[in-house]
């Protein structure tokens, strides 16, 4: 198995493998291996009902995760950032977890580009410049915690969410090499 499909295996088991849910609070709606009714309707081109997302099957919501929330950043080379964004991508969009990787870029003077979401040739090429991956990793996790507190905030009955969030964010990680030269892994 590739890098790419164990990543999406993991993601598949934090979003609850094959569990259909329909909590009126939440507001993704239907949702079977973390893919919401408007992913699946994006996905087939057309409206899909409830009873289609709940039908879903395994091997469509992989290739969903792999076109939709890993396409876009899998030029990324360093494992840890790679599987951040993509999670980040599958929890709040895309374009926000491009957002976040650029605003950080940006914060750090080597991104000029506009805050647009699209995580394109100037953010690979500003990404390109890093020299510290592991703080770059962790700004960008921080960011993703804003996130979530932000939509928190913005949605005050998703304060029950935080917790599990708050959870699902610390279970990405990034080993810092020490100074006997050992690598630097994602954990």
């Amino acid at each position: 198995m590739d890098r790419i499909s164990e990543m999406i295996e993991r993601v598949l088991i934090r979003e609850g493998c094959d569990t259909y849910t329909d909590d009126p609070s939440d507001a993704g709606g239907p949702t079977k291996w973390g893919i919401t009714q408007g992913a699946l309707a994006k996905w087939r081109g057309r409206p899909v009902s409830a009873a289609e997302v709940q039908a879903l099957g395994k091997d469509e919501a992989v290739a969903i995760y792999r076109r939709d929330y890993m396409a876009p950043f899998e030029t990324i080379e360093d494992p840890a950032l790679l599987e951040l964004l993509f999670d980040f991508g599958v929890n709040h969009g895309v374009g926000r977890a491009a957002e976040a990787v650029q605003t950080v870029l940006q914060r750090i003077g080597y991104y000029t580009g506009a805050i647009d979401g699209a995580f394109g040739p100037k953010s690979r090429e500003a990404l390109a410049k890093v020299q510290n991956d592991a703080a770059l990793f962790y700004a960008v996790k921080c960011e993703r915690l804003e996130a979530y507190m932000r939509y928190a905030g913005r949605v005050p009955a998703n304060v029950v969410y935080l917790g599990g969030w708050a959870n699902r964010n610390d279970q990405f990680e990034k080993r810092f090499a020490d100074a006997g030269g050992s690598t630097v892994s994602a954990a």
